[in-house]
């Protein structure tokens, strides 16, 4: 049973491992052998309908391969069968900064799983795996400009491409096949201390985000970008702004109204770091958001 379930493991990748061209309409479809997005599809709901593992040999599941990663500058090649030391993988290097997150981060995303390939990340690094035996095929390093390096929750992924944010507030668009970078965006105004440790979400050509940062006070809002040119198609501000200033939407001059102080000084709160679910049959898109702010200082570039 223990050699069964290895073959069980292999046989869901046993394809090549190449890209695909993704689209909304393939997300759509119920979850098999594919992860293709944040919690797998547009339900969120995280559940597969593959039926090679059940309740009965769940339990004769075991290890069938390691592959350990670094973040950063500095690993030159290995993966693929717990071995290190094989064959050269490109490490394609990307941003201005002059920072380096270095190896002492961790894994907190969720892995994307397409036609036999892995991509996951840490804060300013992305990796694609072979998922037949985990020899990694490129590594892509964005060299930081600060941020908050506390993690990163994933990719996104729409035709041959993968989307990254970085903890100093860029989107970057990635070739999925090379790893190597199409175009990046700054998402954030610069003067405000604002983060970014979320996945991506691709919805009808658009790269929706949220920008994190509350606890350093700012004011919350979530953005959509044209997923092949990077252009900022809208943005929508969770909370009220300067009172003095145009009010983005209705909504904001009534809820300024409920509030009272001068919150604006203090950002606002309401940012959205994580929580987009879209409803495709109502054309929907849920976002939740997070802790209110309270003014603090912190250097930003």
């Amino acid at each position: 049973m223990k050699k069964l379930s290895i073959i069980l493991l292999l046989c869901l990748f046993s394809g090549p491992a190449v890209g695909q061209n993704l689209d909304s309409a393939d997300i759509l479809k119920p979850l098999s052998d594919s992860w293709l997005t944040y919690s797998g599809d547009y339900t969120s709901k995280r559940y597969s309908a593959l039926k090679q593992i059940d309740q009965l040999n769940v339990k004769n599941l075991t290890l069938a391969w390691t592959t350990r990663v670094t973040a950063g500058l500095g690993q030159g090649g290995g993966g693929g069968f717990g071995r290190f030391g094989g064959p050269s993988f490109p490490t394609i290097v990307g941003g201005e900064g002059t920072q380096d997150a270095g190896p002492g981060t961790n894994i907190r995303a969720s892995i994307l799983q397409v036609d036999g390939v892995l991509y996951f990340s840490t804060p300013d690094n992305a990796w694609a795996a072979d998922a037949r035996d985990g020899t990694v095929l490129w590594h892509y390093v964005w060299k930081t400009k600060g941020g908050t390096h506390i993690g990163n929750r994933g990719l996104a992924m729409w035709k041959n491409w993968l989307y990254m944010e970085t903890p100093d507030d860029y989107l970057i668009c990635l070739d999925a096949k090379t790893g190597k970078a199409v175009w990046d965006v700054n998402t954030v105004d610069k003067t405000q201390p604002y983060t970014i440790t979320g996945a991506p979400r691709v919805v009808k050509g658009h790269v929706l985000i949220g920008n994190g940062g509350a606890e350093y006070g700012v004011r919350g809002y979530f953005s959509a970008y044209d997923a092949e040119t990077g252009k900022q198609a809208w943005r929508f501000y969770t909370v009220p702004g300067d009172p003095s200033k145009p009010f983005e939407s209705p909504a904001l001059e009534k809820a300024a109204k409920t509030w009272t102080g001068q919150w604006w000084k203090m950002g606002g709160g309401g940012t959205v770091w994580d929580s987009l679910a879209y409803d495709p049959e109502l054309d929907l898109l849920y976002v939740g958001t997070g802790n209110g702010s309270r003014p603090v200082t912190r250097a930003v570039e």
